[in-house]
């Protein structure tokens, strides 16, 4: 194979794994956007409600993330101690309140 042969090919195949993250990305979004309908209704909570954690007892529940490493973490803040949300996050997993 040629030299401009193999290049092209590595470039074929960049593209495809381009096109593939990018189809990965909106996937996790929808599912994130799911899970956060899902966990809202069933926990009959909105961003901004305070609510009972297992581990971390009382925070304040603000919504779903994805983060770098395209995992899905319920985002909250712990309480500050005259009663409103701190500025510090807390990610909390799905299966924590299940």
């Amino acid at each position: 194979m040629e030299i401009n042969e193999i290049q092209q090919k590595i470039n074929d195949c960049d593209e495809k794994i381009r096109a593939i993250k990018e189809e990965r990305q909106v996937l996790n979004r929808e599912l994130r956007d799911a899970m956060q309908a899902a966990f809202e209704a069933e926990h009959m909570v909105k961003p901004g409600d305070l609510m009972e954690t297992h581990t971390r007892g009382k925070v304040f529940y603000d919504g779903f993330i994805v983060d770098a490493n395209e995992r899905i973490f319920i985002l909250c803040h712990p309480i500050k101690n005259d009663g409103t949300p701190s500025k510090g996050v807390i990610h909390l997993v799905w299966e924590s309140f299940k």
